[in-house]
């Protein structure tokens, strides 16, 4: 469980291209991101067959967004690289296999688990031990009247995934 992190930052010229490629190919920047990550963990583990949890906010409707309180479930997302896919072939699959997860935003990962029913290891998460993270929201602090408010990022020795991509869009940079 001992972990560590290394932060880095896309230049602004290449985030631009890369948004402009997720434009040009009707996918967002969460498959592409998802895609490269899948491609990246089967060049060093040599599996073909990745898994890979992804939070999703489970706010399909409008109205939710000001309710306060976490509505995250983390949804096992399977992507197939057999067979050496192109990359258009590969973001068609991400972006199916996408859409077909949506379905299940709002069911409990402990539901998900017991649908599964996975050979459990209690050292182990069950379904997928890597995750990928493309946060939204800004890392702004609200203003609230009267009080002066900060971020404070501390680091972090633990980890809960063997592997964890976190993503943040912060002006034309992604870090």
């Amino acid at each position: 469980y001992r972990g560590a992190k290394y932060s880095f930052s896309l230049s602004p010229s290449i985030s631009t291209l890369i948004k402009s490629f997720c434009k040009k190919e009707h996918i967002t920047l969460f498959h592409l991101f998802l895609a490269a990550y899948a491609v990246l963990l089967m060049r060093y583990t040599g599996q073909e067959d990745i898994i890979t949890g992804c939070p999703f906010s489970n706010r399909p409707l409008p109205e939710l967004d000001g309710i306060i309180g976490a509505f995250i479930n983390t949804l096992p997302i399977r992507l197939n690289l057999s067979g050496n896919p192109t990359v258009r072939c590969l973001l068609k699959q991400v972006r199916e296999v996408m859409v077909d997860a949506l379905v299940w935003q709002a069911a409990p990962f402990e539901t998900l688990v017991s649908e599964i029913s996975p050979q459990r290891d209690l050292g182990r998460t069950p379904v997928f031990q890597v995750l990928i993270n493309m946060r939204n929201m800004p890392r702004r602090p609200s203003a609230i009247e009267g009080l002066r408010v900060e971020s404070v990022l501390s680091e972090e020795d633990t980890a809960a995934f063997d592997l964890s991509l976190e993503l943040n869009e912060e002006g034309n940079c992604f870090n």
